[in-house]
C-alpha cells in the first residue's frame, strides 16, 4: 500500500528506496511488488538495484527487468537477460496459472525481437525464435508477425517467408507485414504479388498495405496500376494520410509526372519532412536546381528539420546546376548547423 501510494503521488524514486529498504529489513519485496513498480517508475538504474536483491526472481521479475530495458531503448541490455534466462532457467512459482506463463514469454518475446531487426543481430532472433517453438508459444500471431518484421529488417527473407506460410491463416496484419519487408529489400515483384493475392481474396486493402506497396509500383515502373490504386485512395478518402500522400508524391516523382506530384505535395494539410525532402529529391533528380533550393527555403521557413537525405538531394541539385558557391554552403550547413556528417 505505501509502495502503490508513492507511485501514485509520483515519488519513483521513493518507491523503488522503499523496496530497498524492505530487502535490507530483510522484508521480502515479492515479485509482483517489483514489477509494479518498474511499470509505473521507468527509473531502470533504482530497478536494477532493486532486482539484484531480490533472492528468488521469477518470469513476473524478469519480464519487468526485459521490458523495463526495452522503454528505454536499450536493446542489448534486454537481449542480454532475456540470455540468462535461457541459460540459467526460471524455476517458476507453483500458483501462476500455464496461461499466465506462456503469455508473460510471449510478451518478454514480442517485445525483445524489434531490437533483434535493430540492432541486427539475426543469431538472436534465431535463437528467441527457437526458443518460442521449444517453448510451445506458436501459433501466436503476434509474435510470428514481429519475427517476420526482424527477418524482414536483417535482409533474411527466405526465412521472413517461411515464418509467414507458417502462419495458419494468415491474417491481413500477417500479410501487411510482409508486403512491407518485401518492399523494404527490393523483393517488388513478390510484394505485387501478395498484394494482388488479397484483392483475390476480397481482403480489400486499408491504408497500410497500400502505404508500403505504391513505392513497389514506382520502382517497378507500373504507372497504370499507380494510377489506379491513386484511384482506389481517392475513393476511399485516404488522402489525409501523411504516409500515403508522401508515397504518392514519391510514386510520381519517380515516374517524372511532376505535375501530379506537385499539385499532391501542394494540397497536402500537415507536410512533413518526408514530404519537403521528397518534393525537393523530385526536383534535384530532373535537374531544377533553383526550384529544389527555394522549396528548402520554404521548409526553413516551417521550422522543419532537415534530415540528411534531404541535403543529399540539394547537393545534387546544386551540382546538377553548376551552382557551387550555394553548394559548398549547404555542404558547410550540414555538419556545422545539423550535426550531420557529409560524408555519409
Amino acid at each position: 500500500m505505501v509502495i502503490r501510494g508513492l507511485t501514485d503521488c509520483g515519488f519513483f524514486k521513493e518507491a523503488i528506496d522503499y523496496c530497498h529498504i524492505m530487502q535490507i529489513e530483510d522484508v521480502r519485496t515479492d515479485n509482483l511488488t517489483f514489477a509494479f513498480v518498474i511499470k509505473s517508475c521507468g527509473v531502470i538504474e533504482y530497478a536494477e538495484k532493486v532486482f539484484e536483491e531480490i533472492p528468488v526472481r521469477d518470469l513476473v521479475s524478469w519480464n519487468s527487468m526485459i521490458i523495463g530495458y526495452v522503454s528505454v531503448g536499450l536493446g542489448r541490455r534486454s537481449l542480454l537477460c532475456f540470455r540468462e534466462v535461457q541459460e540459467f532457467g526460471i524455476k517458476l512459482d507453483r500458483n501462476l496459472q500455464w496461461d499466465f506463463v506462456v503469455s508473460s514469454n510471449a510478451i518478454t518475446l514480442i517485445n525483445l525481437l524489434p531490437f533483434c531487426g535493430e540492432l541486427g543481430v539475426v543469431l538472436m532472433g534465431k535463437s528467441i525464435h527457437g526458443y518460442a517453438i521449444t517453448k510451445g508459444f506458436f501459433p501466436n500471431l503476434v509474435s510470428e508477425t514481429a519475427l517476420i518484421d526482424i527477418y524482414g529488417d536483417c535482409g533474411k527473407l527466405k526465412l521472413a517467408e517461411h515464418v509467414f506460410h507458417q502462419i495458419t491463416g494468415a491474417s491481413f496484419v500477417s500479410s501487411n507485414t510482409m508486403i512491407a519487408v518485401y518492399v523494404q529489400n527490393g523483393w517488388n515483384g513478390e510484394a505485387l504479388e501478395l498484394f494482388h493475392g488479397l484483392w483475390k481474396e476480397n481482403m480489400e486493402p486499408d491504408s497500410i498495405p497500400i502505404a508500403s506497396i505504391i513505392p513497389a509500383f514506382a520502382e517497378s515502373a507500373l504507372l497504370m496500376e499507380g494510377k489506379q490504386i491513386h484511384a482506389y485512395i481517392t475513393k476511399l478518402e485516404l488522402g489525409s494520410n501523411n504516409f500515403i500522400s508522401n508515397s504518392l508524391i514519391y510514386m510520381y516523382a519517380k515516374f517524372g509526372v511532376f505535375h501530379t506530384s506537385r499539385d499532391l505535395f501542394d494540397h497536402m494539410l500537415h507536410k512533413d519532412v518526408v514530404s519537403w525532402s521528397t518534393i525537393i529529391m523530385e526536383n534535384a533528380i530532373h535537374g531544377f536546381g533553383k526550384i529544389s533550393t527555394k522549396l528548402f527555403s520554404k521548409m526553413m521557413e516551417k521550422g522543419m528539420e532537415p534530415k540528411a537525405s534531404t541535403f543529399v538531394s540539394l547537393l545534387s541539385s546544386c551540382s546538377n546546376a553548376g551552382m557551387i558557391d550555394e553548394g559548398w554552403q549547404y555542404f558547410n550547413s550540414t555538419k556545422w548547423d545539423y550535426g550531420i556528417d557529409p560524408r555519409i
